[in-house]
């Protein structure tokens, strides 16, 4: 995807808190938002490695004319999809959806994007899993973690091919040889981060949940 950002986020009065920065291992980049919102869907988009190729904040400058003034308008993402399609995302508030002056932005967004072959999407929270969003940040904060070869092939062993196996159950298969049960704990969140292990995202994740290899060959 050719896109860059080509705005900078506004930092308005009132919303100072909610403007940040992303650490994106995927762009390999810091990616702005402006909204608690937006930081949401950027957490989706980053660990969506199936469906999501490549994904840019502000990506283009949309003109269109209101009252005879020419103005502009920067959608808030642009996202990858494979088969190389493309979404032009806003993301706004439900709450929000019916601001008359939201009506000239979609309208110009949308002919923008038939012009070009691309879909243009609003998206709001009550698009959001707030189970498979709460897992997404838990096992955030453990992506950074460094996870040996050695590691990832111990837990491969353990699981075998077509086991399944809780978190808790494997911790305390592997944590001998990792140094101790709370290491083994902090290496698993890892790899569940990186998807190197699997287990289904829209439940709770704990120490009950049910872990496998998955599908593809990627330890």
């Amino acid at each position: 995807m050719e896109f860059t950002p080509c705005r900078k986020v506004v930092r308005r009065k009132g919303n100072i808190k909610r403007v940040g920065y992303f650490p994106s291992m995927r762009l390999n980049r810091l990616v702005e938002f402006e909204s608690l919102l937006e930081c949401d869907y950027i957490h989706l988009l980053e660990f969506d490695k199936c469906g999501v190729v490549s994904f840019c904040e502000q990506p283009v400058e949309i003109e269109y004319i209101e009252n005879g003034k020419t103005k502009h308008y920067y959608p808030d993402f642009a996202v990858e999809l494979p088969e190389d399609k493309i979404e032009i995302v806003e993301i706004k508030p439900s709450r929000k959806l019916n601001d008359p002056k939201l009506y000239p932005k979609i309208l110009a967004a949308q002919n923008y994007c038939e012009s070009m072959g691309y879909e243009y999407l609003m998206v709001t929270e009550k698009q959001f899993d707030p189970v498979t969003l709460r897992n997404i940040k838990i096992l955030f904060s453990y992506r950074n973690i460094n996870v040996t070869a050695s590691q990832k092939l111990l837990i491969r062993q353990t699981i075998g091919v077509k086991e399944t196996v809780n978190v808790h159950t494997l911790a305390e298969r592997i944590s001998l040889q990792i140094g101790s049960y709370q290491d083994a704990l902090v290496i698993i969140y890892s790899l569940l981060y990186h998807q190197y292990l699997s287990f289904d995202i829209s439940q709770p994740l704990s120490s009950e949940s049910i872990i496998r290899l998955p599908s593809k060959e990627v330890l």
